[in-house]
């Protein structure tokens, strides 16, 4: 709602705008500008009424009019908040007003009355009379106001006053008896506000003199009056609720508008309230646009420009660059943040959005150094923002020397316990950004008191007398320190003063996981209190033994949460730390809890800290553990159609009683039930209707399920959920006959069907089992999991095979290789003419051609399972455009530069091209050249992306590299592309598991044979492989252990369920003997948390 016409600053993504000043311009409290690129920003502007006596001015003048109907003035009080939502008919105003004291009502039922009316000449009293007029009879010179009028005095001083004037052009006319028009009560309001006038047209009927006067225009722009069709006619008492109502709740109030996109304005007002309003027209670039929101029930007018976004971005520390946008960012999960030095991607370990989503400092995995970095924001407009900066090599700026003393440091010797040999004395070395780097720089050093020795750790010089001599107190030393790459020198005389103690303690705050909440499922020790010491000389105390020393902490309630601590001496002592918070080494002091199964209890727990040092202040903190989740409500959802023996999972949703979601399934597979060391359950225990259940929750693609191996007995079986809760539900199923391979359904979409013609190996499209949507008995698509362990490479009982074959008369298209099984059978067609042809799959079963006694498997290439045919396109290179380059996936760059790598951590460069209808081509490698744009990679002969040992920084990091592929056949124009490639010093660790159920033939009884990790190694399916896709090679197995393909080792473990007598279980030497009477059961190989089971088959 503007009162007045508003200052507009170009270029500002938000107006703070005043929506009642009592001086008729804009009053801003200050004008400062913060240059974030062309922004331009405004302090808070008021609705109306920047100045206290003006508010209280304008309130007075409409309590003063509300008198005339019927109103009383009162201490006012704020609207109703609640309200905010939606517009309050005049009667809610009313009975707001009247809540607050400014409205009484007529009658002993305080009836509104809104359509009542007033004359002028009650108007004039009630205007001298709020504003305490003084009395001024010959300032009414009215021609119809006698000088015996009962009103002249008030008259004449509203006139005096400039409140009101005459209705007569030639005859000066007040026409006291007549009521008051709309168009009448809108130029006193006007002028009494001093509202300047506005030229704005009016729609409606209204007077030739408040057109002119602009007051009429003036006042609805403000939104103190409603649009009206006539402004002629008398003014009703609704008319004064709603002006009065517009005053009441926005006196003293300020918004700030902003534009989050063109068609969505957030406004903040300045008690909190915040209002979003999507609009219907979009926003105009760089144009101050009024627009109309609902604030406390009524409408008010807000301006607001809508800029481009726009950001600048400057380094703040070593490794940080803060970036500030023009404009608050509405989904930061949208935006990506990319900092870059030239074509290399710089590996960032956080990024930290500020809370009003207008800032986010980037922190870079290592620092920078002198050069142009460019700074990137993705998903903020259709175009990537930039930014270039000039960042510079971290360097020494100030060395500081920590006060005036040097403190007294104990050096006993055999025959003196006490023998003050040296002295310690803080020092500090900050960077360019004013960040603390002692730990990082060397000095040299020097001392007339002796040797130096400089802690880069904790900060401290030691001074050590060269001869066996003590310090003496109060006498005088020098230190000097000098930084040589920077010519920094600083001397000190410091006076030799008593031993250093601690003496005051802060805990700077709690420090855990990210995004954790401290809760009696925590782990203890992952929860730290971040500490701040001093000594008695106000230099910072860092070292964790002299913390431990100095300190005694204890806990008052150690069974909610205690400290960790260790006996020293015969005497229990808080086990202080040094950790990297925030990037800075600090003191810390971690959880622990006193109960004996290592979990903390909801609770509060005072933490006490007494400091030893001279005149010493003690400190608490209290740790508050909250109530962990426990399973309270679980929905299980259906999981269609069941065949024996599969792997099932059925999704879930399990939420604690406050119906927050459990997202750990760690906490649901801790069970329900009581018992052991399981005296707090807050899981869920399942039981089934079938014996062996193998079932666990799990997460799977973010989605918590119930996974467990179906029986393969054909019936409705149950599983029984039930929670901590104790609530429970029953999930019913019906299992199915086990899947058999049944139809061929087609290719799936990313399978090639185009070709490269140049009739070599090269160019040969490789088509597997998993190139196929392939169904089951029961209609459903299989997993390629699924479909693996049903197809082989030589027939076997219960096995599938395709077999690939010429249908079309045409050649232009190959059959290379024939036959599609399990690994080794790979069918290949040739692209050997330009054009297309026709080619059939055929998938068949294995049938037993002898006898039970001497099997002999066969495919049975007589009755099909069933067919289906595809056509496969050969083209040309002048055919084909918009190249691109396959996902090479991560690679690894290990930081042992002599270690020998498996050939396969090099990652094939495959680049296609598109024919004009959209299908993608493999190209050959004679077709293009690959180069590297980064030094964290190189590329082979053959055109692989191989890891360069020792070019990722640190430990457990990842950088960007990007490769260049150029196409440069004769038939083509020369074309380049780039893609990005993740370079990684993660040493390998098991990603995934395969294997198919084992086919076990134990020896004649009674001796039966073991069962252990040979068998599932000698089983020929096993299948591990690393986060880099590399395959272990199962010859490299002894016992349980395997090598990675860089020659670090692994190992599996074996948890075999079903069978009575295992030895050893969950361990990698768990085995247990089978008879040939013993029936099937599961074995499930797991390995850094990654699991596979299946089921053992008793031959």
């Amino acid at each position: 709602m503007l009162l007045h016409r508003v200052k507009h600053v170009p270029q500002t993504s938000f107006d703070k705008i005043a929506l009642y000043s009592g001086k008729g311009v804009t009053r801003l409290m200050s004008e400062t500008s913060h240059h974030i690129s062309k922004q331009d920003s405004q302090q808070p502007r008021y609705f109306r009424g920047g100045e206290q006596k003006v508010m209280k001015k304008s309130l007075s003048l409409l309590l003063a009019i509300a008198m005339v109907f019927g109103m009383f003035a009162a201490t006012a009080s704020a609207a109703d908040e609640k309200e905010a939502a939606k517009e309050l008919t005049a009667l809610e105003k009313f009975e707001v007003l009247k809540e607050a004291g400014l409205f009484k009502g007529f009658g002993e039922d305080g009836d509104a009355q809104l359509d009542a009316t007033t004359t002028r000449a009650q108007f004039a009293t009630i205007l001298s009379r709020a504003f305490s007029l003084e009395a001024a009879p010959e300032a009414a010179d009215f021609t119809d106001v006698p000088a015996n009028h009962w009103a002249i005095g008030e008259i004449g001083a509203a006139a005096k006053a400039g409140y009101i004037k005459g209705t007569g052009v030639k005859i000066k006319k007040y026409e006291p008896s007549n009521n008051v028009t709309v168009e009448q009560l809108a130029a006193v309001l006007a002028r009494a506000l001093n509202l300047p006038a506005s030229d704005a047209a009016v729609d409606g009927a209204a007077s030739e003199w408040v057109i002119k006067e602009g007051t009429l225009a003036a006042a609805l722009q403000a939104g103190l009056l409603p649009a009206q069709t006539d402004y002629k006619v008398a003014a009703t008492r609704d008319l004064l609720v709603y002006a009065t109502y517009q005053i009441f709740v926005t006196q003293g109030v300020t918004y700030e508008a902003e534009a989050l996109t063109d068609k969505k304005v957030k406004v903040t007002f300045s008690d909190g309230t915040v209002v979003e309003k999507e609009l219907e027209t979009a926003l105009e670039l760089g144009k101050a646009t009024v627009i109309e929101v609902l604030y406390k029930g009524t409408k008010v007018n807000v301006t607001v420009t809508y800029n481009a976004p726009e950001f600048d971005a400057a380094a703040t520390g070593a490794r940080k660059i803060e970036v500030k946008f023009n404009k608050a960012i509405e989904d930061t999960s949208k935006v990506t943040l990319t900092v870059k030095r030239g074509t290399s991607t710089i590996a960032l370990t956080d990024t930290k959005w500020a809370e009003d989503k207008r800032s986010a400092v980037l922190t870079a995995s290592n620092k920078f150094v002198t050069g142009t970095y460019t700074v990137s924001a993705t998903g903020v407009a259709e175009e990537a923002l930039t930014k270039d900066l000039q960042l510079e090599t971290e360097k020494v700026a100030n060395v500081e020397i920590l006060g005036d003393v040097a403190s007294l440091v104990n050096t006993p010797k055999q025959d003196q316990p006490i023998f003050y040999g040296a002295v310690q004395v803080g020092y500090k070395i900050t960077n360019q950004y004013g960040e603390n780097i002692t730990n990082v720089t060397s000095l040299n050093s020097s001392s007339s008191g002796g040797n130096v020795s400089l802690n880069q750790q904790t900060g401290i010089a030691t001074i050590t007398s060269p001869s066996n001599t003590i310090f003496i107190l109060d006498s005088s030393i020098s230190l000097t320190l000098i930084h040589v790459q920077t010519s920094t020198v600083i001397t000190k005389t410091l006076k030799v003063s008593p031993e250093a103690k601690v003496t005051t303690v802060e805990i700077e705050k709690l420090h855990g996981p990210k995004d954790a909440v401290l809760n009696s499922d925590s782990a203890p020790d992952s929860f730290m209190l971040v500490i701040n010491a001093t000594d008695q000389y106000g230099n910072p105390v860092t070292s964790p033994a002299t913390l431990s020393k100095d300190i005694i902490v204890s806990a008052s309630n150690p069974y909610v949460a205690n400290i960790k601590n260790s006996i020293v001496s015969g005497v229990s002592r808080a086990t202080f730390e040094t950790e990297t918070i925030d990037g800075v080494s600090k003191p810390v002091l971690r959880l622990a809890t006193g109960n004996t199964n290592n979990s903390l209890t909801n609770g509060t727990s005072i933490i006490n800290f007494i400091p030893t040092g001279p005149n010493a202040k003690a400190a608490q903190f209290t740790v508050t553990v909250g109530t962990g989740q426990k399973a309270d409500n679980i929905v299980v959802y259906d999981s269609g159609t069941i065949a024996a023996g599969e792997k099932t999972r059925f999704a879930v949703l399990v939420t604690d009683p406050n119906g927050v979601e459990i997202k750990d399934p760690n906490v649901l597979n801790s069970g329900a039930s009581y018992s052991g060391n399981n005296t707090n359950p807050k899981g869920v225990d399942v039981n089934a209707s079938f014996a062996g259940n193998d079932g666990k929750f799990k997460v799977v693609n973010g989605e918590m399920v119930y996974e467990f191996t179906a029986p393969n007995v054909l019936a409705t079986h149950t599983l029984t959920f039930f929670t901590a809760g104790l609530k429970n539900v029953v999930k019913t199923f019906e299992v199915r006959a086990k899947a058999e391979l049944k139809s061929l359904d087609g290719l799936k979409t990313d399978v090639y069907t185009a070709i490269f013609k140049n009739n070599t190996a090269d160019s040969d499209l490789e088509l597997k089992h998993s190139s196929f949507n392939i169904g089951d008995q029961h209609g459903r698509t299989l997993s390629n999991d699924d479909v693996k362990a049903l197809i082989a490479d030589a027939p076997a009982a219960g096995k599938y095979h395709i077999f690939v074959s010429p249908e079309s008369t045409t050649t232009n298209v190959s059959v290379i290789a024939d036959e599609i099984g399990h690994d080794a059978k790979v069918g290949k067609l040739r692209g050997v003419g330009k054009g297309s042809s026709s080619i059939k799959f055929t998938l068949v079963k294995a049938i037993n051609a002898g006898t039970d006694v001497a099997p002999n498997y066969v495919w049975d290439t007589t009755n099909i399972v069933d067919t289906f045919s595809a056509s496969f396109r050969s083209v040309e290179l002048s055919e084909l455009d918009n190249f691109g380059i396959e996902s090479v996936g991560n690679v690894y760059a290990t930081n042992d530069t002599g270690a020998t790598l498996h050939a396969d951590y090099e990652k094939s460069v495959d680049v296609f091209g598109k024919t004009n209808d959209g299908k993608k081509v493999k190209l050959p490698k004679s077709e293009y050249t690959v180069a590297t744009l980064s030094n964290a990679i190189s590329i082979t002969n053959d055109k692989k992306v191989k890891g360069i040992a020792g070019s990722v920084a640190g430990v457990n990091n990842e950088v960007t590299g990007k490769i260049s592929v150029t196409v440069t056949g004769s038939s083509v124009t020369t074309k380049t592309v780039e893609a990005d490639v993740k370079v990684s010093n993660v040493n390998p660790r098991v990603n995934s598991i395969g294997l198919d159920n084992i086919a076990f033939t134990p020896d004649v009884a009674p001796t039966g044979s073991v069962f252990n990790v040979d068998a599932v190694t000698d089983a020929g399916s096993l299948e591990i492989k690393d986060q880099y896709g590399v395959k272990v090679d199962n010859t490299s197995f002894v016992g349980s252990s395997f090598k990675f393909g860089d020659q670090s080792t692994g190992a599996i473990q074996l948890y075999i369920a079903d069978i009575a007598g295992v030895q050893a279980n969950s361990t990698g030497g768990a085995n247990v003997t089978v008879l040939p009477t013993s029936a099937d059961f599961k074995v499930t190989v797991s390995s850094g948390g990654t699991t596979k089971t299946v089921t053992v088959e008793v031959q």
